[in-house]
């Protein structure tokens, strides 16, 4: 698995892939998660870390080409994940059940309509990760802002590289 992480690290600007220091960050956090639902698969570089915690992986990706890749980057890694193309709204407005973890990295303008879609989908304790918040401040503004005063939610922002929003819900 670390020489598939390496290879896909060499290939992160291409993909959008987060940086190694957050893939670690994300896996020690899944580690107390049993379900995970990924919005933005990209080549499955994040996924890998997230799946390779042992929750349970859903990942969702808009891009056929960037889906397949993903898949087999799983395969290689021998990671058992749940994926879907499509839209990501589209997607999550579909989605029943819950997850303990949703974990956000994809079209930034769109973040706070992923976080109303998938309210829904997450557990109270459950956590929100969104990546790319103080690198893509502008175009994050209204989901940070809409999350910093919800009342079921507490959130902190991280500054690792990109910066992570990490909200609990708490209601």
């Amino acid at each position: 698995m670390h020489s598939i992480l390496n290879n896909l690290e060499l290939t992160q600007k291409e993909f959008w892939n987060v940086p190694r220091v957050t893939g670690m960050f994300l896996n020690l956090l899944a580690r107390g998660c049993g379900s995970i639902l990924e919005v933005g698969t990209s080549n499955g570089y994040s996924g890998i870390w997230l799946a390779s915690s042992g929750a349970r992986l859903t990942t969702i990706e808009f891009w056929d080409k960037r889906l397949d890749l993903a898949k087999e980057n799983f395969k290689k890694c021998n990671l058992d994940v749940k994926t879907i193309q499509g839209d990501a709204l589209e997607v999550l407005q579909g989605l029943d059940g819950t997850y303990d973890m949703i974990f956000v990295d994809a079209n930034k303008t769109q973040y706070l309509d992923y976080f109303l879609a998938a309210d829904k989908l997450l557990r109270k304790g459950g956590i929100l990760v969104c990546d790319n918040i103080l690198s893509h401040e502008e175009k994050c503004r209204p989901f940070v802002e809409v999350i910093n005063s919800h009342p079921n939610y507490r959130n902190v922002i991280l500054p690792l590289p990109g910066g992570l929003s990490m909200a609990v819900k708490i209601l």
